[in-house]
């Protein structure tokens, strides 16, 4: 749990940070991080919601993270449980 939360507070203003203007230069890159071929347009910017007043769907709710959280619990449980009957295989 602890771990969840440094890593979405430590990711969602580092995710922030790479598509803002401040990220475009030699050490992140973030305008040449596609092929040559193509260029970012106004898509770039479409699904990160900047404006808080705008009232279409934002998937980043208290809803989706207690989901993770009991997905990633189930699975880590899983993985521990095949992982300890595992270890009792023998050949």
């Amino acid at each position: 749990m602890a771990f969840f939360v440094v890593f979405i507070g430590v990711q969602w203003f580092f995710a922030e940070f790479l598509i803002s203007p401040h990220a475009e230069n030699w050490f992140f890159m973030s305008d040449r991080i596609w092929s040559y071929g193509s260029s970012m347009g106004k898509w770039h910017h479409e699904f990160w919601r900047l404006d808080p007043k705008r009232t279409d769907a934002d998937l980043f709710t208290s809803r989706a993270v207690i989901i993770s959280l009991v997905a990633a619990s189930i699975s880590s449980w899983l993985g521990l449980f095949f992982g300890r009957w595992m270890r009792k295989v023998t050949r």
